[in-house]
């Protein structure tokens, strides 16, 4: 009895576990199958990579290091991007296994690991030909020289988002690296022209170059690149500050000199027009994808030379244009922010093209003749994906004509995407690494599939074991059915030929009559047994019961364990992110502080100035008045000791000719005087509107600053909220699925007891039938004997 009631309890509790359902991603860490082999990929699982997963992979090649099999399992790929849980003593950990063999090296946006890290992989891969540390924020500008002395066959090199390498390390890098083809170096400000002059003479081969947010990169450094590295296929100078650096001249001298060019993005740069567009498409006949956002000279015609282009804030941009655009069977984004001359006609000819595999990201925010119509047609006339999805995954329609119940109807044709309505944004927004959840959901799916194939199979196989015995049991019953027309006619024969054989029928109904009370027996001791099983039915629900209460239990607290520790990470990230906030604005209100002091020294030298040439004039002709005086005194004594006799009509002419000089130079001094002052406030009105309009952007800023932490807070209130509602939901779906299968194994227990019942009931049946067989005999026997 003991052995059944765990039996039952295992079973229950393997159903249990069967249909739990886990939080977040299928995983909790990274499956076995995925840590060996030569190529390590694990940037679709990063987000349950921990130091603990490079420890694992250096024990499994540890292992395949002893056995036979030892040059075979030589790393030649690791991939870890976007491992945020990775740090030092990970990498130091997995630094024996990156042997010469290593080719391929990634550690996108791994923000823990430092200079020690890097010289630690770094100091055994020697033969390392692509090496990626976009946004590894934790190396200090001057380690990364360690690359140029270290790795010398490095054909491509992203170091994208590193703002703090200096131009001593970048000349290190192009020194010793003198086989690139393929370099990033996007976000990194403090490169110039030197650089760019160094790289173009070192690496001659160069085919793909990066140089967004490069602010100090200007046409002197594209006409380097282009005479020294003509087999160029990729650039970008997108840019946000200094835009003027780049001019229609540069795009001459690239399309002279770099005729195989394919992809340019020139967002920003603001001085590129029609002209220049005209010169690049007429040189560079390769040319496919062109950047063009924020290019506000561009028109119409700048748009028929290349064939995918990003048109943000070029309001001339129309009908026309977007027609073009939907011949470009291989268009992924399309960016047309801004765009103010986008209709839904043109939105028409858009949906019109058909694309491969398919538009993912679509930016409309600003176009104002953009309506529900145009949601329509986008909905239903793109591409859709797999699951009759659409391909968009990012959908902005933040100032367009298009209502938000409309924009939130369609979100069950976006499943990777999430909608967003606030001040600063309407429309789809994918979430977090859509690719690698795809990924990761696409296996569960497949091992899901596997399961079910096993467990139909199973269940196939339990049917056909079940029809067996069915069968079986059907060819007893016949047998036993044969076997008792055989003895009904055995007993016929018996009844005929009772008058020679009566002390044999005597001793035969003895016999039956033993038969008959064995099987009473029997029912009996049935009876007995089932008694006793519903003793123990409650005994065994409390072991289930109980069992169950210690696996939930243990699935709370560790929840409960993983969200403290998420929680206290993200309050240190917040932390520094915030005091890195501070410190810029201590930086920038300094900097404020200084101009003003020396915008108020220029202005009290100016008015030293001012002052002290008022008071020199001043003094200059009170002094010619002087001497104009004393000669006018002589002239008239020599008049009137000479000329006494002169009329008194030449006398007036003579004073009248001296008052119009005076009156001419006091018109003259009074002239100069009204535009020195109205010349110095203008300027005093000048200075103090520039200090009014400083302290307005200041104010401006911190007004900004609010309204950017009032966002973050009530976005990260939301997402709280939706986090718990998902909890709550999942809750409640884990406890409807164990209600079911408990009520699947309860079933299971009644239609036991039923088929039991129903066995019984037809042993009764054969009972009664077999006893009414006897009284008929035995009356048939005593009615013959008392005819004898």
């Amino acid at each position: 009895m003991k052995l059944e009631l765990e039996k039952v309890a295992a079973s229950a509790l393997k159903a249990i576990q069967k249909h739990e359902k886990r939080d977040g991603v299928p995983f909790d860490r990274v499956p076995t199958e995925l840590l060996s082999g030569n190529q390590l990929d694990l940037s679709q699982w990063t987000l349950v990579v921990t130091d603990e997963c490079l420890q694992r992979i250096k024990a499994t090649h540890r292992t395949l290091d002893e056995g036979e099999c030892s040059h075979s399992s030589s790393l030649t790929l690791i991939n870890l991007s976007g491992a945020e849980k990775i740090s030092d003593h990970g990498l130091q950990s997995i630094s024996p296994c990156c042997t010469s063999a290593l080719r391929s090296l990634y550690l996108d946006n791994v923000f823990r690991i430092t200079g020690n890290g890097l010289t630690a992989i770094t100091k055994h891969c020697i033969h390392l030909q692509s090496l990626s540390l976009p946004g590894t924020l934790g190396i200090q500008g001057s380690s990364f020289g360690i690359i140029g002395q270290q790795c010398h066959q490095l054909i491509t090199l992203e170091l994208s988002g590193c703002r703090q390498i200096t131009p001593w390390a970048f000349m290190k890098i192009f020194e010793g690296c003198t086989k690139l083809k393929n370099v990033d170096i996007s976000y990194c400000s403090l490169i110039t022209d030197e650089q760019i002059k160094l790289l173009s003479e070192k690496c001659s081969d160069l085919h793909q170059l990066n140089l967004r947010e490069c602010k100090q990169i200007s046409d002197v450094g594209l006409s380097f690149l282009s005479q020294g590295c003509p087999s160029l296929i990729e650039l970008n100078l997108r840019r946000s500050e200094l835009p003027f650096r780049v001019s229609d001249v540069a795009l001459l001298q690239l399309g002279q000199g770099c005729q195989s060019l394919k992809c340019l993005n020139l967002h920003g740069c603001e001085m590129i027009s029609d002209t220049g567009i005209s010169w690049l498409a007429s040189w560079s006949k390769e040319l496919r994808h062109l950047d063009l956002s924020n290019c506000n000279k561009i028109t119409n015609k700048g748009i028929r030379h290349v064939g995918e282009v990003n048109l943000s804030y070029c309001p001339r941009i129309g009908e026309r244009g977007l027609k073009a655009l939907s011949k470009c069977e291989k268009l992924n984004i399309l960016d047309l922010n801004g765009c103010t001359g986008v209709t839904d006609q043109a939105i028409l000819h858009l949906c019109d093209g058909e694309f491969i595999p398919g538009l993912r990201h679509l930016y409309l925010a600003g176009c104002k003749r953009v309506g529900d119509t145009a949601l329509s047609w986008i909905t239903d006339g793109l591409r859709l994906g797999f699951d009759s999805n659409l391909s968009l995954e990012t959908l902005s329609l933040k100032g367009t004509s298009i209502t938000k119940e409309a924009a939130r109807g369609i979100s069950d044709r976006f499943p990777y995407s999430i909608f967003k309505y606030n001040a600063s944004y309407l429309g789809y927004w994918p979430v977090s690494r859509s690719d690698d959840r795809k990924v990761i959901d696409a296996y569960h799916k497949k091992t899901t599939v596997c399961t079910t194939i096993q467990a139909r199979f199973r269940s196939r196989r339990e049917k056909d074991t079940l029809r067996l015995a069915k069968e079986q049991y059907c060819k007893k019953r016949v047998a036993i059915w044969l076997g008792a027309r055989f003895r009904a006619g055995k007993a016929r024969c018996l009844f005929r030929a009772m008058k020679r054989q009566r002390k044999e029928v005597l001793t035969n109904t003895l016999m039956i009559q033993c038969a008959f009370r064995i099987r009473m027996s029997k029912k009996k001791a049935g009876r007995m047994r089932e008694k006793r099983w519903a003793v123990v039915t409650p005994y065994a629900s409390t072991i289930i019961q109980r069992h169950w209460r210690g696996v939930l239990g243990r699935k709370r607290s560790s929840k409960l364990r993983a969200r403290m520790l998420e929680y206290l990470e993200n309050c240190l990230q917040a932390t520094i992110r915030i005091q890195a906030w501070f410190r810029m604005i201590l930086a920038k209100r300094l900097r404020l502080l200084l101009q003003c002091r020396h915008f108020s020294l220029e202005l009290s030298k100016f008015r030293s100035s001012i002052k002290i040439q008022c008071f020199w004039r001043t003094i200059a002709a009170k002094k010619v008045w002087k001497v104009l005086k004393l000669e006018l005194e002589e002239q008239e004594r020599l008049r009137i000791a000479s000329l006494s006799r002169i009329s008194a009509l030449v006398r007036c002419r003579l004073f009248r000719k001296a008052i119009q000089k005076r009156v001419t130079v006091t018109e003259t001094r009074l002239k100069a005087s009204l535009l020195i002052q109205t010349w110095y406030r203008n300027e005093t009105e000048r200075v103090r509107l520039r200090i009014n309009a400083e302290k307005e952007h200041a104010e401006l800023r911190l007004k900004q600053a609010d309204l950017i932490q009032r966002t973050m807070r009530k976005k990260l209130a939301h997402l709280e909220l939706l986090k718990l509602r998902a909890e709550q939901a999942e809750l409640h779906a884990l406890k409807e699925s164990k209600a079911t299968v408990l009520c699947r194994w309860m079933r299971m227990c009644i239609a036991k007891l039923r088929l039991q019942q129903r066995r019984v009931e037809y042993e009764e049946e054969l009972v009664k039938s077999l006893v009414m067989k006897i009284w008929a005999a035995t009356a048939l026997a005593s009615a013959w004997r008392g005819k004898l």
